[in-house]
């Protein structure tokens, strides 16, 4: 009976359990919802209610709708290119930078030059550069052209302000202690005169003086940092001098006073002129940087001015030790050509010596224009397309057309007379005389007006012309009388040999015998290169002999070989004018000068040079005398040998050409030129 109803029972129990779990999970699911639904959720959802549009059934405004979309997905694609791009350029600058610092020396080369292309990075991309930046990688950029000054950060302490006075007083306190350790007479003087009060301290310590007034300076206010500076420039040149300024933390208290002088031209070219000296000390590199001086240097290489870009791009050059074809410039010796490191590589050396009171910056500068002359020709069309398009006319246009064409051809096949071409010459003399039309250069847009002029044209023509040079420009301290004030720690004064010895042996440390060279030269600049090429060619010392081998052309612009009338002055004007040591060895006919010149003569007999002599044939004024006289007379500066050149200019304008069609500039370029080309 039992097992009759074992399966009812199962069959029932199942029933009965699936029953009640539906009918539990039913009422946890009834008090689920109860409690879900006791707060409205529409309350809830308002504030995620879509708002109602009202869309309009417009073709125009769905294409206008489907063309704002497109733009906005190409905006995108561009935003995410551009993104891509800059953030590849900065990876890349970083790259470049890490090859300059740690690659060798050609990769470093390239490396600096490719970082200098990269354009456009961010303010925050160039001063973290510039935090990474090295001393070595620095210069290398400083002397590349288009450099972005953004490259460099500001000195230290930049944001300080100071006042004139505390810069004089760091001043005095710094010369001061240079010439406790090293004596300089002059700097001793100075300081006596721009700051006596301190001299009177001293003074009364030593019991040197009973009265205890304090004297004042004899010097004006607004003139007493200028020369100060130029005290501290003129120690500079001394010795090691230069040296001990930056050890003696020169190099900050020049910064220091450039902040304070930004705008003044002549305080810049101060400081340059420092750096210049200091920087052939090639060790003190690091200090120099991390003063914060390489940017400043970078800026202004890239001035206007030659007098403040020439001392600080051979700062940057002496600085330079990644390019090989840097050397080091020493004091009084100035590159003028190649400037940056991306420049051909030179295959001839230029080097201009200026004459008695002249400079670099002074002696070969251009001509300046006689208001009242004739301005030169500019090129400037009275004619052009654009004026006849104001003509209605058919014919009229279609007959000046033919006109402008005629006028063209016209130009085509003529010749002028240079510029300040010669009275007379010798039979040696080549020329050539005239330009051509087809020298472009010479007609259209090179003719400088009265207005545009060139401070130095062996840098602004003559590397246009010939770039594939170095062009020097070389020093030294002259003057007339022995009125003045010299320096008895200043050592290039002395004879004609001295000087020429210290000029040789400058231009030996700067490179220049190891390749061609061509000597141009003025006045007694002339006597300078002669003797030195004598002295060379004499020497049984290889090196020495290789200066005079490797000159190829001398030109000399009014050089007294046989010497000058102005030093054979009367015995009452040299009683007045006490003239120096320079101008009594140019004396007329003095047996020195007419020995030079006979062994000059047997050296070109052995060593074969192209010779070019330009004479003067005007007087020139001389005002401390109130007199008008020829310095050197056509027969001294004809050298019998050579071409010979007299040109209607005065002593002084015989080595400043009018324009670049001057045939004292052309004659220089057709020489240069073909040397060049031969080299």
């Amino acid at each position: 009976m039992v097992f009759k109803y074992s399966s009812l029972l199962k069959t029932s129990s199942a029933i009965v359990l699936l029953s009640g779990g539906g009918w539990t999970c039913y009422q946890i699911y009834q008090m689920k919802y109860a409690i879900t639904h006791i707060l409205k959720t529409e309350v809830l959802e308002v504030e995620k209610k879509r708002a109602e549009y009202i869309y309009i059934n417009d073709p125009t405004f769905k294409e206008e709708i489907d063309l704002f979309k497109d733009e906005k997905t190409d905006i995108f694609k561009r935003l995410s290119v551009f993104q891509w791009w800059v953030s590849w350029k900065n990876s890349l600058a970083w790259r470049l930078l890490h090859m300059a610092q740690t690659g060798d020396q050609r990769d470093r080369l390239e490396a600096v030059r490719s970082l200098v292309d990269i354009k456009d990075l961010k303010d925050s991309d160039y001063r973290q550069l510039a935090q990474a930046c090295d001393a070595r990688t620095a210069v290398g950029l400083a002397r590349t052209r288009g450099v972005d000054l953004r490259f460099f950060l500001n000195p230290p302490y930049f944001h300080e302000k100071v006042t004139k006075i505390e810069i004089l007083d760091r001043l005095r306190l710094l010369l001061q202690d240079l010439i406790r350790e090293k004596p300089h007479p002059c700097i001793q003087y100075f300081l006596s005169k721009a700051f006596p009060e301190f001299q009177h301290r001293y003074k009364i310590l030593d019991h040197d003086i009973t009265s205890i007034d304090s004297p004042e300076s004899t010097i004006p206010n607004e003139e007493l940092l200028p020369l100060t500076l130029r005290n501290l420039l003129h120690h500079s040149a001394v010795g090691d001098n230069a040296k001990d300024i930056a050890q003696k933390g020169g190099l900050a208290l020049m910064t220091t006073i450039y902040k304070f002088c930004e705008d003044n031209v002549g305080i810049s070219i101060l400081l340059a002129s420092l750096l210049a000296n200091i920087s052939i000390h090639k060790d003190l590199l690091e200090d120099i940087f991390r003063s914060g001086w390489i940017g400043i240097l970078a800026k202004w290489s890239q001035n206007q001015n030659i007098r403040l870009s020439a001392p600080a791009t051979k700062a940057l050059a002496n600085l330079d030790s990644d390019d090989v074809r840097t050397a080091l410039y020493p004091r009084r010796v100035y590159l003028l050509h190649p400037t940056w490191r991306r420049s051909p590589r030179p295959k001839m050396d230029v080097v201009f010596v200026h004459g008695l009171l002249g400079g670099v910056f002074v002696t070969w500068r251009m001509r300046d224009q006689d208001p009242w002359s004739t301005p030169p020709e500019t090129g400037e069309q009275y004619y052009s397309e654009d004026s006849s398009r104001s003509i209605s006319d058919e014919k009229t246009k279609e007959y000046l057309a033919g006109w402008e064409e005629e006028w063209k051809q016209l130009g085509l096949d003529y010749e002028f007379v240079m510029d300040d071409a010669p009275e007379d010459c010798n039979k040696q003399a080549t020329g050539p005389f005239c330009v051509s039309s087809h020298d472009s250069y010479c007609v259209h847009g090179s003719s400088l007006s009265v207005l545009e002029t060139t401070q130095c044209w062996p840098k602004d023509w003559l590397a246009k012309d010939c770039p594939y040079l170095r062009i020097i420009g070389v020093n030294y301290d002259t003057s007339l009388s022995m009125w003045g004030p010299m320096c008895p720690e200043d050592k290039s004064r002395g004879t004609l040999v001295e000087r020429s010895e210290a000029l040789r042996l400058k231009l030996l440390e700067a490179g220049v015998g190891q390749r061609p060279v061509v000597w141009v030269t003025h006045s007694m600049g002339g006597i300078l290169v002669k003797n030195m090429l004598v002295k060379a060619w004499e020497s049984s010392d290889p090196v020495q002999r290789q200066l005079t081998v490797n000159s190829k052309a001398v030109v000399f612009y009014s050089v007294p070989h046989k010497g000058s009338p102005l030093a054979a002055m009367a015995p009452t004007a040299k009683f007045f004018l006490w003239p120096t040591i320079e101008v009594q060895e140019l004396q007329e006919n003095s047996p020195a000068l007419l020995d030079l010149h006979k062994r000059f003569l047997q050296m070109l007999k052995e060593i074969p040079m192209d010779i070019i002599s330009f004479a003067e044939t005007k007087p020139t004024a001389v005002r401390p005398l109130h007199m008008e006289v020829f310095l050197v007379p056509p027969k001294s500066a004809d050298p019998g040998v050579g071409e010979y050149f007299q040109i209607p200019q005065d002593h002084i304008c015989i080595c400043k050409p009018a324009s670049r069609r001057s045939f004292l500039y052309q004659k220089l370029l057709h020489v240069v030129s073909k040397l060049s080309e031969s080299s």
